[in-house]
């Protein structure tokens, strides 16, 4: 489920951007947000249970048409991510997904009564940086469905806010990311205990050789955060990593002064 998010949702916000061609209003400030919660919760004993648990974000009307895009964009991350229908409306396709995942988990107990384990889906949704230039949300999947251990992944999203809320590539953030790779390096050495001469190979699955920008990159407002899921570069033994690179360390290959001041 969560090793296919980045592709799934990458997919959805083609096609969800696809249907966004007429230009919004850039707030003159933060977008006002609040944060809801969709759950389905089911126990066949005390002891065992299946939850389903969705905190998702909803954007106010300040400047209507920024944040129905906004809104638009991001359930469809979570649906994806999810493996949901995304051609649905986004609390119907959160109900099925539950629905769905008590009804297995009911039927796994029914068939193997010596199974135990209580099984969750979690999704957490959090503002990292919101001005009338940019936003940038944090998503993070948390899933147990059986298994030796749970499966995890997060995913960032930045949007211009200026241009009708585009989702930010990695080269909209970056001027030179040939110069950011050896601070990445430097710092997921650090992250994973090793010494600056030592080399990231060992941490690395087999067919990667170098240290590659990840797939979700953020502006967040002291630099750019650049996230390592589980299983994208190193084993699961290894983990992912977080990596904070300040403005300071970026220098001149990333422009602070476009989407902070």
């Amino acid at each position: 489920m969560i090793k296919q998010l980045l592709a799934s949702a990458s997919l959805a916000l083609i096609l969800f951007s696809a249907c966004q061609s007429n230009p919004g209003t850039p707030p003159a400030t933060a977008l006002q947000f609040e944060t809801r919660n969709f759950v389905k919760h089911y126990c066949v004993n005390d002891d065992q249970c299946a939850d389903f648990n969705v905190f998702y974000l909803q954007f106010a009307e300040n400047s209507p048409q920024i944040a129905r895009q906004v809104n638009d964009l991001i359930r469809a991350r979570i649906i994806a991510g999810l493996e949901g229908n995304t051609a649905i409306p986004f609390e119907a396709a959160l109900d099925s997904m539950g629905t769905r995942f008590i009804d297995d988990f009911v039927q796994l107990k029914r068939e193997n009564p010596d199974n135990t384990m209580g099984q969750d889906i979690q999704v957490t949704s959090n503002v990292l940086a919101n001005t009338g230039k940019l936003l940038t949300v944090r998503l993070d999947f948390n899933t147990y469905t059986g298994g030796a251990h749970p499966n995890s992944a997060s995913t960032l999203m930045s949007f211009d806010l200026t241009q009708n809320a585009r989702e930010l590539a990695a080269a909209d953030m970056l001027q030179d990311s040939s110069a950011v790779l050896p601070l990445l390096e430097q710092a997921y050495k650090a992250a994973k205990g090793l010494q600056a001469g030592d080399d990231i190979k060992q941490l690395l699955l087999g067919d990667i050789g170098t240290l590659p920008l990840p797939a979700n990159i953020g502006i967040v407002p002291e630099g750019l955060l650049f996230v390592y899921n589980n299983y994208e570069i190193a084993p699961y033994a290894v983990g992912g990593a977080d990596i904070l690179l300040t403005w300071e360390q970026l220098g001149q290959s990333a422009d602070r002064k476009r989407w902070l001041e």
